[in-house]
């Protein structure tokens, strides 16, 4: 092959490169990007919301450390007051108590002996002074033998409370699996106070707190408010909100997106029934209009 045509296949192909590239973006230009703008007011005033139940979840912490042998109930299933939740093995306290128990009776043994040396001394011409002393020395050994007593007690009463109850009726919003180690801390070791079961209180009603930036505040009108909530996501019927009441001080928003925005906001609180065709949760962030003043 002469070197015309390689010349001549050299651009072809820097021609068919260029066009395949041409036409490749031309399919994948990038849509707008889509503004959603449902203000159903004259200039209402905009606020970011997060829902909320309008009761707050009970917390439940387990009283001993150990292993969920069984679980009786999955997250979002109803459950009744004093229905038991889960197992926690026994196995863990068992050895606490065993070892209360040594330290009871060592205990029990040091007193009996304090008691039986004062014994001898007060019958024996023995100096006041070992007497006194012997006195002293059963009247310590008969305090650490009440601690021991007392803290025997507490934790052998503990091996009864290996079943986990529901307090109330509810759903349960968060449970260990089976073979999870539970603490007295929470439901996992280094975790602080991390509640090892969550139950919801049911309700028709929720909560959306909603904050107003502080350049608007003085747009609000005075009493009770106006406003309507939208689901993000494109769903533009909006809520009418039930007005609650106004927190007394304006926050920071860092302290509520964890955001260094230098933000502060109002906080206020409506209340709505929860719609039956839209699947809606504590902690989902919606958008918020209040009706201005005039």
């Amino acid at each position: 092959m002469n070197t015309k045509w390689i010349v001549i296949i050299a651009l072809l192909g820097i021609v068919t490169g260029f066009t395949s590239i041409y036409f490749y973006n031309g399919r994948n230009t990038p849509k707008e990007p889509i503004v959603i703008d449902y203000d159903p007011y004259d200039n209402g005033i905009y606020a970011s919301g997060i829902l909320e139940n309008v009761e707050p979840n009970v917390d439940i912490y387990a009283e001993i450390s150990g292993r969920v042998t069984h679980v009786a109930v999955a997250v979002g299933e109803p459950v009744k007051k004093d229905e038991k939740i889960l197992t926690i093995d026994p196995a863990e306290q068992e050895a606490i108590v065993a070892r209360d128990l040594s330290a009871l009776l060592h205990d029990n043994e040091t007193l009996l002996n304090a008691q039986d040396q004062l014994k001898k001394l007060q019958n024996e011409t023995s100096d006041s002074k070992n007497t006194d002393r012997a006195v002293e020395f059963v009247n310590v050994a008969t305090k650490a033998l009440n601690v021991s007593q007392a803290r025997y007690n507490a934790n052998k009463s503990l091996l009864d409370r290996t079943d986990i109850k529901s307090p109330l009726d509810g759903v349960i919003l968060r449970v260990p699996t089976v073979g999870e180690y539970v603490s007295v801390n929470g439901a996992n070791k280094g975790h602080d106070k991390v509640p090892i079961v969550q139950i919801g209180v049911p309700s028709s009603y929720m909560v959306v707190r909603c904050f107003v930036n502080e350049l608007l505040v003085p747009d609000l009108p005075a009493g009770k408010l106006e406003a309507m909530l939208f689901f993000k996501g494109g769903n533009y019927q909006g809520l009418p909100l039930e007005y609650m009441r106004t927190e007394p001080f304006i926050i920071s928003n860092n302290a509520v997106l964890n955001e260094k925005t230098g933000t502060r906001v109002l906080p206020i609180l409506f209340k709505f029934q929860r719609p039956l065709n839209y699947s809606i949760y504590p902690g989902q962030s919606v958008d918020v209009y209040i009706k201005p003043q005039g």
